[in-house]
Formats: C-alpha cells, sequence, structure tokens
C-alpha cells in the first residue's frame, strides 16, 4: 500500500465506497458500448477512472483489473472478447467482494503450507497425511482452484493407505507449480517419472503438446505475441485455435504476462470454464505460455514464413 495514507485506505476501501468504484466503471463500459462503437473520447474516459484509481493498483481488486485495462486499451480498441473479460471481472468482483478476503485469506495459507513442505524438496509421507486433514477442515474452499485439484489429488494418493516414492514425487511437481518455483531445477522431473505422469492439477507440468488437430485457447496477456500470431502459428502447426473453451478443446494457454496471482485469488473466466469442463470429464491442459513455446520450438513451427 505505497504512498496510500492509512487513514484514507480505509476509508476508501470500505465495502460501499469499493462498490460503488466498480459499479462507477461498470456504468461507462455499459454506456461506451451501448451503440456497437467505442470511440476516442469513450475510451478516454475509461482512461480517466482508471487515473483516479492508480493509488491503489497495489490494492485487490484494482491489482487485478487496472492491468486487464491497459492490456484492452493498448490498441486504441476494445473487442468483444476483451469487452467480455472486464465485464465477468466486474461481475466477480462486486458480486463476490464480501467473501474475497475470508476465501484469499485461506487460499495463501494453504500456498503457505505448499511453500513450507517444498523448502527442503523433500515432501514427507506425514506431510501429506497433516495436508489433507488441513483440506478437510477447510472445505469452504471448495470450487477455487487449486483445492479441488489438490484435494482430488490428495485422496487418490492415500487410497491406498500409502504414500510411495512416485506418488511423493507428483504431489512434489504440482506443488512447484502452485507456488510458482516450477522453473527452478530443485523441483525438475527426472525423464523417465516426467512420462509417466499425467497431472490432474489444472496447471500441467511438463506437458507433452502437439498441434495437429488439436484445438487451442489463450487466455491472459502476453508479452511475446498477440492473439492473432498465436492463431498463425496454431495454424502452421495444423492445429485450430478457438476463441472460446469448448469440450473439443485440448489445450489453454495463459500468458506469461499475467498476474502471477490468478492462481489463488480471481482466475479468469476461460480458466474458470476449462476447470469445469475438467469436472466434467474433458480432457483439456492449462498450460503455461513458456511450455507453448518450447513445444512451438521443437515443432520447427517458429522460423517458418
Amino acid at each position: 500500500m505505497e504512498n496510500i495514507d492509512s487513514l484514507h485506505y480505509h476509508k476508501f476501501c470500505s465495502k460501499s465506497n469499493l462498490h460503488k468504484s466498480l459499479n462507477t466503471l461498470s456504468g461507462i463500459i455499459s454506456g461506451v458500448v451501448s451503440d456497437g462503437v467505442v470511440n476516442s473520447k469513450e475510451l478516454e474516459e475509461i482512461r480517466m477512472w482508471m487515473e483516479e484509481q492508480k493509488r491503489y493498483v497495489s490494492i485487490h481488486p484494482y491489482s487485478e483489473l487496472i492491468p486487464i485495462l491497459e492490456e484492452s486499451l493498448k490498441d486504441g480498441v476494445i473487442d468483444q472478447d476483451e469487452l467480455k473479460d472486464i465485464e465477468w471481472f466486474l461481475e466477480k468482483a462486486t458480486s463476490e467482494n464480501v467473501f474475497y478476503d475470508f476465501i484469499t485469506s485461506d487460499l495463501q495459507v494453504l500456498q503457505g503450507i505448499l511453500h513450507g513442505m517444498l523448502a527442503d524438496g523433500i515432501v514427507e509421507e506425514n506431510e501429506i497425511r497433516t495436508l489433507s486433514n488441513w483440506m478437510e477442515e477447510a472445505d469452504h474452499l471448495k470450487g477455487c482452484y487449486p483445492y479441488d485439484e489438490i484435494y482430488s489429488l490428495l485422496l487418490e494418493v492415500l487410497e491406498d493407505g500409502k504414500v510411495d516414492k512416485e506418488e511423493q514425487e507428483l504431489l512434489k511437481s504440482f506443488f512447484a507449480e502452485f507456488v510458482g518455483l516450477s522453473s527452478s531445477n530443485r523441483f525438475k522431473l527426472d525423464e523417465e517419472l516426467r512420462k509417466s505422469i499425467t497431472t490432474k492439477g489444472a496447471c500441467s507440468v511438463d506437458p507433452v503438446i502437439s498441434f495437429d488437430n488439436k484445438k487451442f485457447v489463450f487466455t491472459g496477456h502476453s508479452h511475446r505475441a498477440k492473439r492473432s500470431e498465436f492463431k498463425v502459428i496454431v495454424e502452421r502447426g495444423k492445429g485450430v485455435f478457438l476463441t472460446k473453451p469448448t469440450k473439443e478443446l485440448n489445450y489453454l494457454v495463459y500468458g506469461a504476462a499475467g498476474n502471477q496471482c490468478w492462481a489463488y485469488s480471481c482466475y479468469g473466466r476461460k480458466v474458470e470454464r476449462v476447470i469445469q469442463l475438467r469436472k466434467q470429464g474433458v480432457n483439456v491442459q492449462i498450460i503455461h505460455e513458456n511450455d507453448f513455446w518450447d513445444a512451438v520450438l521443437d515443432a520447427g513451427l517458429d522460423n517458418e514464413a
């Protein structure tokens, strides 16, 4: 909360003022798109709202909302997909704000628990059972990523009453993905183990990605390519680029430029939809943009015209 007077902050961030601010933006958005065209003056109105709230950019929900708005306004146009992202976020932020502190606090505790378990590079059986007991007590987190994924994984691992070496490595890999340590060499899987594991969590670890006749959706933001450029690359590999998740989807790619907190706060509507599809038995992977580019390089799709 840098550069924010404490009294002013608490006054501004009361529920009523927060809702007033977000509802004002919601009204502005509704107004500027009501005629089906967003002109430069209307975009400037949104920029003015952003400028007024910029001092709160380190505070939820502005820490997530303002980057979404900045990215949408960068090319001077708000397309339909960007508009739906903004409207989805505003609906979430205003309707769920009363629960945010409670839910997010426990999700951050969960992240801390996993971080602590990984500190020595070993996930012990007694640690896994302690985590399982904590998850049982925290069932109010059902429906929030990654609670459901971790919980189902723990149930499967503990079903036979023991935790073998392979299961420990599987859990370690998924925990590392959630706490943002998956790029560390300390948590790399050996090749044989990597081939034997299909990660059941929302973020796939070292995913095997193919392009031919596979369907891709991109979400979030990338410093490396525009969505139109992702489309070109996918189609170059004889894949199909979709604008929204369907039951035929194979991969949801999330952008590396997005907020790293998406995994344990207010993740996007496409991720939410994919998690719903996974619960229905649809075999779709959520993959990090970095893994996508690795697959592009491996497939030789990066240097073709």
